[in-house]
């Protein structure tokens, strides 16, 4: 398959992982312990487990109906859009393409060590991620400690969900607000039990800019719970020389095997102080914004690819801050 940078459509989300993937019939949903053999590129590791429509119409005297043919199609996209079957297939061949693309790229580490010193009190961590970077989520969890990801509701993350359990990550459910159909998708639950995950000594794995957007623009929720739990925000990301950027609204990077990559760590987000809870909240965002665009920029050069601009900017960022 021939290397190219923009390519068509995504899956919608997902994240973090073991060396061993749970049994299939234990559900994705299960917790378990994160325990890769070893970070990615370093050890060999061992992987998962491995209608027709009607015709035209023949003029005015044609009938209103076109025919059970014609609602075919429609139903059974629909059924399988609800299809279990079709989601753990889906899920046991996402985490298999994962598996070959984390054995067979040559990876270059930077800033393990903040997460590590984010892990020494024994607590909680909030890792962020962009959402166009979840691909290799399931693999960076670290070893022993339980990975939760943060994944919405939708079908799509039924998917994500499946993909991440063969990986060993357990999930929360949730996302934010929509403004647009005024119905909350769960946004104030999936805090709620992230918090309670956070207490339990878990990496939580979020995307700041899920799970619609726009394009690495964070909003408040990874924020709120630093600030209401007090654990630390580690930003990562992840690039691959030759990938296909998918035309979605997160430009989603799907890694061809067998090239090289980097993946960046960069240091814990400050907690603002001295400021009104608004204040701290928006500061926080800002950010943890700004720091995840600086190792997303800093992990594509690393990986010898143009980094991206984030929606709505002319051009892609200059410096190395990460």
């Amino acid at each position: 398959m021939p290397p190219s940078d923009e390519r068509a459509d995504p899956p919608d989300e997902g994240r973090v992982g073991t060396s061993r993937p749970p049994d299939a019939e234990n559900g994705p949903d299960a917790r378990r312990d994160a325990r890769p053999a070893a970070w990615p590129g370093e050890h060999p590791s061992a992987g998962p487990s491995a209608g027709p429509s009607a015709g035209p119409s023949a003029g005015p005297s044609a009938g209103p109906s076109a025919g059970p043919g014609a609602r075919l199609g429609p139903r059974l996209g629909a059924a399988l859009r609800r299809s279990r079957w079709l989601h753990g297939l889906l899920g046991a061949l996402g985490a298999s393409y994962i598996w070959l693309v984390l054995r067979t790229t040559r990876w270059q580490h930077e800033g393990k060590e903040h997460l590590e010193t984010a892990l020494h009190d024994g607590g909680g961590v909030i890792a962020v991620l962009w959402h166009g970077r979840l691909f290799l989520s399931p693999c960076l969890a670290p070893k022993g400690r339980r990975t939760i990801a943060m994944i919405s509701q939708s079908r799509d993350g039924d998917v994500i969900t499946r993909i991440v359990g063969w990986w060993g990550v357990g999930t929360v459910r949730g996302s934010s607000y929509d403004r647009e159909k005024q119905r909350d998708k769960g946004g104030q639950r999936a805090l709620n039990d992230g918090a309670a995950v956070l207490h339990e000594g878990c990496v939580l794995a979020i995307t700041p800019d899920g799970p619609r957007g726009p394009r690495r623009r964070a909003q408040a929720g990874a924020a709120h719970l630093a600030l209401e739990t007090g654990r630390p925000v580690v930003p990562v990301a992840f690039s691959t020389r030759r990938a296909h950027l998918l035309r979605s609204w997160d430009r989603f990077m799907l890694p061809f095997p067998f090239g090289r990559g980097a993946i960046v760590m960069g240091e814990i987000v400050p907690v603002p102080e001295g400021e009104s809870n608004e204040a701290r909240l928006e500061t926080m965002t800002a950010l943890i914004e700004a720091r995840l665009d600086a190792v997303t920029t800093r992990a594509d050069r690393l990986a010898g690819r143009k980094p991206e601009a984030p929606a709505g900017a002319a051009t892609a960022p200059r410096p190395d801050t990460a």
